[in-house]
């Protein structure tokens, strides 16, 4: 029995054969497979084979995995392929031999040594960060390799914009910025987006984006200096809010239907830059905390969120110690995802 050797490419999971027999079989293997997949060793013929037999052992996910089967025969130009017994997330690394015995009786031995990869259904990847609107485009991050992505850009009403998919040959690298666009039919308020992001092999995670938010209109509340109590004589300011935050919650209605999401209203606080830093944050903190608290017993429809932001975010740039009214402020949006693109850092009220 001739003998021959291999050596594996596991980057490019090849399995590239020896000279002696190069012009005799390819030998590939499949080395990642997706979720409910198999990964898989494939003999290409360029001779007619009487049998080939594969008979490796595997460590790793389920340990004990053993793959002996034998196929054949088959002609020139023809493909055997060996299903490897590895149906569990992780990975497996196999150690064995493959015979092949050809037409004319000739027959050789190769040592195999390779491993494989069943990957998991979940990962992750990020849209939110460089979402672009004025410009159609947004870049997206992933922990896998990009290969396609896919999205979907939706009106408040639910309309369908655009629908587009963008192909990266090769995928583009784990954590490398994945730079997408869309041209939509029309220029149009976009409340959501769906971005679906494939791996190298087929595998796919999507995410519902909610961009757009509603500002709502009102008269902000004065509080007393330093302190976080809704005075009564302020509260008719908070309940000619309420009719506005309703209005917006079913302007909503449709496309929250469809794509299954929660609208909620987020309260958030500002200061102007008199004051330590830490101070005004905590401050803000609590009177965004005192108004969303009132909006929640007063019949708010949707669920409640507050966060202060103190002077991090003035309505008007000012230097440090300066008294501006206009700083010294509260904002409500009703929304899905908030005006910072997450519910992290929002404290809920209930």
């Amino acid at each position: 029995m001739r003998s021959f050797t291999l050596t594996v490419a596991l980057a490019s999971a090849v399995l590239v054969v020896a000279p002696a027999l190069a012009d005799d079989v390819d030998v590939r293997v499949d080395a990642r497979a997706a979720p409910g997949k198999r990964p898989k060793l494939t003999l290409v013929l360029q001779r007619d084979v009487e049998s080939a037999r594969l008979d490796v052992t595997g460590s790793g996910v389920g340990y004990g995995l053993r793959a002996f089967d034998k196929k054949g025969p088959a002609s020139s130009g023809a493909t055997l392929e060996f299903a490897l017994p590895h149906d569990q997330q992780g990975k497996v690394a196999w150690r064995g031999s493959l015979t092949v015995v050809f037409a004319d009786g000739a027959s050789g031995s190769m040592p195999l040594q390779f491993s494989t990869e069943v990957v998991s259904r979940d990962f992750r990847f990020d849209a939110t960060s460089h979402l672009d609107l004025t410009n159609d485009a947004l870049k997206l991050t992933s922990e896998r390799q990009t290969a396609k992505v896919e999205v979907e850009v939706y009106t408040d009403e639910d309309e369908l914009l655009v629908a587009s998919a963008q192909g990266f040959d090769p995928p583009v690298p784990p954590g490398q910025l994945v730079p997408v666009s869309w041209i939509p039919r029309r220029k149009a308020d976009v409340l959501r987006l769906r971005v679906i992001a494939y791996d190298e092999i087929g595998s796919f995670q999507s995410v519902d984006l909610f961009p757009y938010s509603i500002s709502i209109p009102h008269e902000d509340v004065v509080f007393d200096s330093g302190k976080s109590i809704v005075r009564p004589e302020q509260e008719p300011k908070l309940l000619a809010a309420l009719p506005e935050i309703e209005k917006a919650t079913r302007r909503f209605g449709p496309a929250m239907k469809a794509a299954g999401a929660t609208v909620k209203l987020f309260v958030a606080g500002h200061t102007d830059t008199v004051g330590a830093v830490a101070g005004n944050r905590a401050l803000s903190q609590a009177r965004a905390l005192a108004i969303a608290g009132w909006f929640r017993r007063h019949g708010c429809p949707v669920a409640v969120y507050a966060r202060g932001f103190g002077e991090d975010q003035p309505a008007v740039p000012t230097p440090d110690e300066t008294d501006e009214l206009r700083n010294r402020r509260a904002s409500y949006d009703v929304g899905v995802q908030g005006p910072t693109g997450s519910t992290s850092g929002w404290t809920r009220v209930d």
